[in-house]
């Protein structure tokens, strides 16, 4: 009998020691594996934001659209980009009771979309995705959800009718 538990005892341990091994291995694995670098990781923001600066556009007029829960809408505005820094900033839509028009300052410049970005990564903020346009490299639509935001926090931004103003 004794040697029975004996056996039954150092059964128990060696199955303990072989599951205590292979949560080691298999957390190494997910951490150092299985993590794919997200938009804050990845090389992408630098390598489109000197795509963008080496092209040299500073006079361009795009129209921006911003996206986030809550009651109210934001409406589009197109922007005039020239030397570089914003000069005008019109609402596309008929400005109504219910939407909202504010927050457009910040981003009314590429280079500003790009410091939004990095600052949501140095926040750690959740950036869920950015696409980048493959030509001149600027974000065409940006998704982040802070960190420290409620339910709807999350919030989106969509660039669309970039056209470059030629020096003349």
């Amino acid at each position: 009998m004794f040697s029975r538990n004996i056996f039954f005892l150092s059964s128990i341990l060696e199955l303990t020691r072989a599951l205590v091994v292979s949560i080691v291995l298999l957390s190494l694995c997910v951490c150092a594996c299985g993590r794919s670098a997200g938009p804050c990781e990845s090389f992408d923001l630098q390598k489109n934001r000197r795509l963008w600066a080496s092209r040299r556009i500073v006079n361009y007029d795009y129209t921006i659209s911003r996206f986030a829960g809550g009651l109210y809408m934001w409406v589009p505005f197109e922007i005039k980009v020239r030397n570089g820094s914003a000069v005008s900033r019109e609402p596309t839509e008929e400005v109504k009771e219910l939407t909202r028009t504010d927050g457009y300052d910040v981003i009314d410049t590429v280079e500003k979309l790009f410091d939004v970005v990095e600052n949501a990564c140095r926040r750690g903020d959740n950036v869920i995705a950015i696409t980048y346009n493959l030509e001149q490299g600027y974000p065409e639509r940006i998704r982040i959800d802070p960190k420290d935001g409620g339910i709807d926090a999350g919030y989106s931004i969509r660039v669309s009718k970039l056209v470059v103003i030629s020096d003349r």
